[in-house]
């Protein structure tokens, strides 16, 4: 086993259309105390909370996204509020936590309806 860890963060296709198919989000989750609890969020450039995917969510070690991921994990562009996101750019955070701390990954995907 390996310390916790994020690797191989993707997310795809950037720029997305949540009115053609959702963003995928994509990771390798390593953690030597399992499980690791994942939280995603979504936000807009000004860092305001856009949409929250998963909420300290417990995953083993392992690949997240992808045909042979654990579980499939996308963000079909709307708000916590059930609202279409506005076109624009936005910030993925993924953060996993175990009892030795916790990582944090950023990543940018680019909304347009």
């Amino acid at each position: 086993n390996e310390p916790l860890g994020l690797k191989y963060v993707s997310i795809l296709p950037s720029p997305f259309s949540p009115q053609v198919a959702p963003v995928k989000i994509g990771y390798f989750l390593s953690t030597n105390s399992p499980p690791a609890f994942v939280t995603i969020k979504i936000f807009n450039i000004r860092g305001e909370l856009v949409r929250t995917i998963l909420d300290s969510s417990p995953q083993n070690p392992g690949v997240y996204g992808g045909r042979k991921g654990l579980a499939q994990i996308e963000w079909n562009g709307k708000t916590n509020n059930g609202l279409i996101a506005n076109n624009g750019r936005y910030i993925i955070q993924i953060t996993a936590k175990d009892v030795t701390g916790d990582v944090t990954e950023l990543k940018q995907v680019v909304l347009i309806k």
